[in-house]
């Protein structure tokens, strides 16, 4: 048997304590909740355990503001969704008072948002996950590998820990599980993405990938990212598209340039400055974008 770090069984237990009380908090709230990492992962792939330490819930999109608002409530996390809604991305981070993250999920990294055709499509794949001291609705395999698959397209930090769960889970699930997760995707119109995923696994796709996919896949820019949706978006969205490219909400910018004023003014000079960074990375994008063919 694999040595036990007591670190890590301690720290998992501390998210795990969080987690069950988050869980509670929603359900009182009468708020559909799933957990979508943390154990369900590290028990599933890894032996021992490897240490988590964030709680990752994902709750219906049209739901996120009051998920919010009922974990600031009940102490157990605090922050807020920072913009308009086409602002918030696929999750909003808390953070609860001992430090951990409490991320609220409404899709998963590079699947667009759909309204709630994501929970819709995971909704029949719920089990209860015993978290020793309670049980909490997670995810089955055929969740997790769909979950898995995202998360190893998303940029950020730990990049080579999510290709690990990938590989682990890819050898760990069987096909059946795989079909089903692909179905999901083909349903929710990102098996694109979903094929670009296993690529990472040996995995060839059923047919070319699209540009993004392997934009998705090369962790490209956000400027290369936005021209693909841009040259995506039907034409009679696309001025409502780059109006909110280049004029977000006020509270967005404060949040994106902490260092410049709250104030009207310091808007004004934070707008600037995300223009000339915009106009300064274009033709670079231009060139990725076009490359990416």
């Amino acid at each position: 048997m694999a040595d036990v770090d007591l670190e890590v069984q301690a720290n998992n237990l501390r998210v795990d304590l969080l987690t069950l009380d988050a869980s509670r908090c929603l359900a009182r709230a009468d708020i559909p909740h799933v957990l979508i990492k943390g154990p369900t992962t590290s028990l599933w792939l890894y032996s021992p355990p490897r240490a988590y330490a964030d709680v990752d819930l994902l709750v219906p999109a049209s739901r996120l503001p009051d998920a919010i608002d009922a974990l600031r409530a009940g102490g157990i996390a605090d922050g807020h969704a920072v913009g308009a809604p086409h602002e918030w991305g696929h999750s909003v981070e808390l953070r609860s008072a001992s430090g951990f993250e409490v991320d609220l999920h409404r899709s998963l990294p590079s699947l667009p948002v759909d309204g709630d055709s994501l929970w819709a499509e995971l909704r029949p794949h719920f089990v209860d996950f015993d978290l020793g001291s309670g049980q909490v609705p997670a995810l089955d395999e055929v969740g997790r590998c769909l979950t898995v698959a995202f998360h190893a397209l998303s940029g950020g930090g730990d990049l080579s820990r999510r290709w690990d769960d990938l590989t682990l889970a890819y050898a760990r699930a069987d096909a059946s599980a795989w079909d089903q997760a692909r179905a999901i995707a083909v349903r929710l119109g990102a098996a694109d993405l979903f094929d670009a995923a296993l690529t990472r696994v040996g995995v060839d796709p059923p047919q070319p990938l699209s540009r993004r996919a392997r934009l998705a896949l090369g962790d490209a820019e956000a400027q290369v990212i936005a021209l693909d949706r841009m040259a995506t978006t039907p034409w009679r969205g696309v001025p409502i598209f780059l109006l909110r490219e280049v004029w977000p909400t006020a509270d967005f910018i404060r949040a994106a340039y902490p260092d410049l004023s709250a104030r009207r003014a310091g808007v004004v000079r934070a707008r600037v400055r995300r223009w000339l960074r915009i106009l300064s990375a274009l033709p670079g994008a231009l060139r990725a974008y076009r490359s990416a063919r």
